[in-house]
């Protein structure tokens, strides 16, 4: 048999046979394991009543499983020890009585946990309520201003992207967790001077002082009946058990008060990692960039992962030490996880609401991009010695857009004025029919530098009109009814095209009274459809700030309205 393969899965009891048959039936009808592991089941009643044990007996010969008889009550944590000592398996799983295991892959996670790194030596599960699918535990993390631990996302729903994650812990609790033979080997047995509670936190900060990990597999999910071992035993013995707990409280600090300020107690690893996703496209990914400099001035010792299928803008980024597209970014450690959401702050800059969600103050509101000298060279040799205007015609999306043929007048009045067009975004629809057609044929990064290498940059609020403003290149944003001060750096050099005597500010999702377009939210927004060529144009004029070739004309503006 392979080295490491098989699992000894003890569940102590005590003064039941229902939990026990639960536990087990749910367990042997359920967990799946890849060859060559195998596991076999140890239960360790901890001085039951007679009757009690009989019944064991006949289920273990029912459930195929290994029973051990203690004398007299001694607490959790002698008998799990009583349990390890019989164990053959080089990994050792505790388990309540309590528990129950929908998930068959429970076991196999938690083992494919620990052989993420020879470091982990103790790996815990996500525990759920019974019957409502929330979290009761991924982790315990230590409140250092209360002196207290708790559990992590407590009453959050299992599906809580952060809950998914594989991550460093302060300790996981006894009711599931898998112990490496070698940990036990090293760091020795549960104290048995704890009798009720505080044993499995103790173990777990032992283990870390000897330098083993602890983490919690967030994709082994069981169900966990809290209290449900104890039965009736707290509210028949009540005030006798809360005493225990309170000896076994009293123990553990009398063991570790003196070292709640060492490495131990922190909620992670030395040089731990701070997991950023939510970032959908680039137009995100490039205003989350002032958050990720704050993230880093805050959290010096931590590494920034970014997670984001429009990685580009973040290339060279010294800020981010590694960025990943594919959702097994959730399946490594990390000790800090946020996800950034735009949408539910809509009176906000987008980086004031990204910064919000980090808890970090970014200084600034300009976003920036690190191109190197290929996409330097790449646009020196676009732009040249020409004088060039990057026109981006989008659109952000259907109803945020303005019409081509307004665009083909700015761009001729540009044209006449001395700027060679530029046309870049995205490749679908008609050209613009002057100047080159850059359409599809850049990468984020490429975009930058030409337009940090042009005179001047045009288009609908956008990706382009935040690149503009990390290159400090001049730059014309169609804005329609958004507040500029929610889109513009204060500091930019933006010129916004703003349509100010409007109710409806349909992007905040508020209502439009006072609107005659009652569809102006779906696929036409009004405030759009005012802006006028000649608006336009003046503000490109405004925003160069300096003579032009000549005056250029104002063109006909075909169904706008100043």
């Amino acid at each position: 048999m392979a080295e490491d393969s098989r699992i000894s899965i003890i569940v102590p009891t005590y003064d039941d046979t229902e939990l026990v048959d639960t536990c087990l039936s749910s367990l042997r009808s359920t967990t799946r394991l890849r060859p060559p592991y195998t596991y076999e089941v140890i239960v360790v009643d901890d001085g039951s009543r007679q009757d009690v044990v009989g019944t064991l007996r006949e289920l273990a010969k029912e459930r195929d499983f290994e029973l051990i008889e203690k004398e007299s009550n001694t607490g959790f944590a002698a008998t799990v020890n009583e349990g390890i000592r019989r164990a053959r398996g080089d990994w050792i799983v505790l388990a309540n009585n309590d528990i129950e295991f929908p998930d068959p892959d429970w076991l196999q996670n938690m083992v494919d946990c620990a052989y993420f790194s020879e470091e982990v030596g103790i790996v815990g599960a996500m525990l759920l309520y019974p019957g409502n699918n929330l979290i009761q535990h991924v982790g315990q993390f230590f409140h250092s201003d209360r002196r207290v631990f708790d559990h992590l996302f407590r009453y959050f729903p299992a599906s809580f992207p952060p809950a998914k994650v594989t991550t460093d812990r302060v300790s996981v609790t006894g009711a599931l967790m898998l112990l490496r033979r070698k940990v036990i080997d090293d760091v020795g047995m549960l104290d048995e001077r704890f009798c009720a509670s505080h044993e499995d936190t103790d173990y777990c900060l032992r283990a870390r002082e000897k330098g083993w990990r602890v983490v919690v597999c967030g994709d082994a999910v069981a169900v966990h009946h809290e209290g449900a071992t104890r039965g009736d035993f707290v509210e028949t013995v009540k005030e006798e058990y809360v005493e225990t707990e309170r000896r076994d409280a009293e123990l553990f600090w009398d063991k570790w008060l003196d070292k709640i300020d060492s490495e131990i107690f922190k909620n992670g690893p030395p040089r731990s990692r701070i997991l950023v996703a939510g970032l959908a496209s680039d137009y995100d990914v490039v205003l989350s960039t002032p958050v990720l400099r704050a993230l880093v001035e805050q959290y010096s010792d931590r590494q920034i992962m970014v997670a984001t299928p429009a990685p580009d803008c973040l290339v060279g980024n010294p800020n981010v030490t590694s960025i990943r597209t594919d959702e097994m970014v959730f399946a490594e450690p990390v000790d800090v996880f946020f996800e950034l959401d735009r949408s539910g702050a809509p009176a906000l800059h987008p980086v004031d609401a990204f910064a919000r969600q980090c808890g970090v103050e970014p200084g600034t509101l300009l976003p920036e991009v690190f191109f190197g000298e290929a996409e330097r060279r790449l646009a020196e040799e676009i732009v040249g010695d020409k004088r060039c205007v990057v026109i981006d015609t989008g659109p952000v999306c259907e109803a945020l857009s303005w019409p081509l043929e307004r665009f083909r007048a700015v761009a001729l009045a540009l044209s006449d004025a001395g700027l060679d067009p530029l046309h870049v975004g995205s490749p679908s629809g008609e050209p613009l029919g002057l100047g080159r057609d850059l359409r599809g044929r850049l990468t984020m990064l490429q975009l930058a530098a030409v337009i940090g290498a042009a005179k001047l940059s045009v288009g609908v609020e956008g990706v382009t009109t935040q690149l503009a403003q990390a290159v400090a290149t001049p730059a014309v944003t169609l804005c329609g009814a958004i507040p500029p001060r929610l889109r513009v750096a204060p500091e930019a050099n933006v010129r916004p095209v703003h349509v100010e005597d409007l109710d409806c500010l349909w992007c905040f999702e508020r209502a439009a009274p006072g609107v005659a377009e009652p569809e102006c939210a779906r696929d036409r927004a009004l405030c759009m459809e005012r802006i006028t060529v000649d608006m336009v144009v003046q503000a490109c004029l405004d925003a160069v700030g300096e003579p032009l070739r000549q005056a250029p004309p104002m063109p006909a503006d075909q169904g706008a309205t100043n």
